[in-house]
């Protein structure tokens, strides 16, 4: 995982401490997505949070915290454990990698349902 990826969980992370998580995520989003603005640095990160109301006193209080630093080195481990190489991914019970294409929601569903019924 690159360090604009660690950036990227960091917010993901910071956000769930924040509190707002349906806004934030939201409007993350858009920004990467249509406004095509990929906020590859902290700076940019922190530009973003300020835009959207959050100070970026309490941004670095959260960013740069203890346990988002853990959060994200937990996510690191994970996706090599994994081998998580492509993204959207989605890891069923730790055992079966779903990329994504037309059906993957319909396999995921699948995997979940066995899963359930060999426990």
């Amino acid at each position: 995982m690159g360090p604009v990826h660690r950036l990227h969980a960091a917010m993901f992370y910071t956000i769930e401490s924040i509190g707002s998580e349906q806004d934030l995520h939201a409007a993350v989003f858009s920004t990467m997505h249509n406004e095509r603005n990929i906020l590859s640095s902290e700076q940019a990160v922190t530009r973003f949070f300020g835009k959207v109301g959050v100070p970026s006193s309490d941004l670095s209080k959260y960013l740069n915290s203890f346990g988002v630093k853990q959060r994200v080195n937990r996510a690191v481990e994970l996706t090599k454990q994994l081998r998580v190489d492509s993204v959207p991914m989605i890891i069923v019970d730790g055992k079966y990698k779903v990329a994504a294409r037309d059906t993957a929601l319909q396999t995921v569903d699948y995997l979940v349902e066995m899963q359930k019924s060999e426990s």
